[in-house]
């Protein structure tokens, strides 16, 4: 599950936050921590910070018949923590899952 989390956010910066620009690239870092796993999606897209974001409800993305909306919704459920802060230009994602 774990994986699942880390690759919408990882899709989301390429896709949303860097425009499918194959110039721009991801750096992630995975690190053990407190007893669990956190990883680190860096890059210079634009920011969008995930803790800002209403979550819609299943019956909302259902009468709007929206394809997306669920990913974000599934990375919150999975993950302990996420956060998002820029630092020096860059837009970087912790996501902590405890083990």
């Amino acid at each position: 599950m774990m994986v699942l989390a880390i690759d919408e956010i990882c899709a989301n910066r390429i896709i949303h936050a860097n425009k499918n620009n194959d110039q721009e690239h991801l750096e992630v870092k995975i690190s053990d921590e407190n007893g669990g796993i956190l990883f680190e999606i860096k890059d210079r897209g634009e920011a969008f910070n995930i803790n800002d974001y209403a979550e819609p409800s299943m019956q909302q993305l259902i009468d709007e018949k929206r394809k997306g909306g669920i990913g974000l919704i599934l990375v919150r459920r999975i993950m302990d923590k996420v956060e998002m802060k820029t630092e020096n230009g860059y837009t970087v994602y912790q996501l902590f899952k405890k083990l």
